[in-house]
């Protein structure tokens, strides 16, 4: 089926038009290769039989360490899109396994995430987020 991405670094002008019966479907990529992760994605997501339309975000409060410029140009932020609603969410993971809450610079608007999602989104999965 049609995979439409909205934004992001693979995005094409011609996906940024979406039709009524499209899932809505919003991408935390929290990865340091996100254009890499946005193609493995778009591969997944284009085998199945839905038509989704593919918004990335990030938070707005994190300190990207890869292309920053690049990425704050091409993705949405949390905060952009907090009226908004979602057929789906993934939420990808991040190589936080050695690190602290505390040290984790986007922890309290993740924290904001979380709550906001559980009334913004009908569906819910999280990419290597387990120890």
């Amino acid at each position: 089926m049609t995979v439409q991405l909205l934004n992001g670094f693979t995005a094409k002008e011609s996906d940024k038009t979406t039709c009524r019966q499209t899932k809505q479907l919003l991408v935390l990529n929290l990865m340091p290769n996100r254009a890499v992760t946005e193609q493995q994605f778009t591969s997944l997501l284009s085998g199945t039989d839905v038509d989704v339309a593919v918004t990335f975000a990030i938070p707005v409060s994190h300190r990207i360490r890869h292309h920053p410029v690049a990425v704050q140009q091409r993705y949405t932020t949390l905060a952009d899109i907090k009226n908004r609603y979602f057929d789906g969410v993934i939420v990808t993971g991040a190589p936080l396994d050695q690190t602290p809450e505390q040290a984790i610079d986007f922890w309290p608007e993740f924290q904001d995430f979380m709550r906001w999602q559980v009334d913004h989104i009908a569906r819910r999965l999280f990419i290597c987020w387990g120890d």
